[in-house]
């Protein structure tokens, strides 16, 4: 149930009121954007609510009384002006703009009288939040219009417990950390990237380099292309053998001979890794005595 103020009631139970959704999106940079499905900009709470730029419609929402995580759709149908920082709408959420976002929607009412043909100036306690969550998916971005589902916060009740599971293998991700307690694999990038350059014949998936190290260094790790057509790419490594790297996915265009790269190694996650690649068991976070099922059985 939802409290309102003692004059939105006294508005609604006249029964002669606009109503228009108010819409609050917060970006994963800091980003906040505004719109409304009104015919005219709303100023509200100190935010103007724009109609120009974007035709933001809700199409439904849900709601359960057990924890199922409720839902919100929403259409969006850019207009000629409407950019997300400075890209156009559509393009902007092809290229995840909205990914992750925060979404809250308001309901207002106003009185007819409030509704000139400039901007609407609404009440504080005139608008309702009915939903908040965040961006779920966006699909699918046709030409025209853009399909938006938000899910209730309820979906961060949707995690694995326990948070991390016994296993052979370490559970950091290799160089990051440390973070506010001082977790985390902790290993300096820079003291295991190699700049080199592509030779021989590469392909759009093997990659003869000048850069020697032993067989499996830089499996599992990553290659950036510093020059040529490939120049601001980079591709995960899925095996390292004579001094080539062999690429999990395949590059748009072949490299040439000449083209600089830059190898950063890989970790396949093991004790024996760990300590002998690395010199970094203490910050080593796998379980490899962990009996198996059959042995435990």
């Amino acid at each position: 149930m939802k409290t309102i103020d003692s004059s939105l009631q006294t508005l609604l139970n006249s029964g002669a009121f606009l109503r228009a959704n108010l819409f609050q999106f917060i970006l994963l940079d800091g980003t906040i954007l505004y719109y409304t499905d009104f015919d005219q900009p709303i100023l509200w709470s100190g935010h103007t609510y724009l109609c120009g730029g974007a035709s933001v419609e809700h199409k439904s929402s849900t709601w359960k009384n057990d924890l199922s995580v409720d839902t919100m759709n929403l259409t969006i149908k850019p207009r000629a002006s409407g950019l997300i920082e400075g890209v156009a709408i559509l393009s902007a959420l092809k290229n995840g703009a909205l990914d992750g976002a925060t979404c809250t929607r308001y309901v207002g009412f106003m009185t007819p009288a409030n509704a000139p043909t400039s901007i609407v100036s609404l009440p504080a306690v005139n608008a309702v939040c009915v939903f908040q969550g965040r961006v779920a998916d966006i699909s699918p971005v046709g030409r025209t219009t853009a399909s938006i589902v938000v899910n209730s916060w309820k979906e961060l009740l949707d995690m694995q417990l326990p948070r991390q599971l016994y296993g052979s293998g370490c559970i950091h991700t290799l160089f990051d950390g440390p973070d506010a307690w001082g977790n985390g694999c902790r290993v300096a990038i820079a003291s295991y990237t190699f700049t080199g350059s592509a030779s021989g014949t590469p392909t759009i998936s093997v990659i003869p380099t000048g850069v020697s190290k032993a067989n499996g260094y830089f499996q599992y790790g990553i290659i950036k292309f510093t020059s040529g057509p490939n120049s601001g790419l980079q591709r995960s490594i899925s095996d390292w053998v004579s001094n080539t790297a062999y690429l999990f996915e395949p590059l748009p265009v072949a490299p040439v001979s000449g083209n600089g790269v830059t190898l950063i190694a890989g970790c396949d996650k093991t004790m024996a890794t760990c300590t002998a690649k690395f010199s970094n068991l203490s910050n080593f976070l796998g379980f490899p005595f962990v009996p198996i099922v059959e042995a435990a059985e």
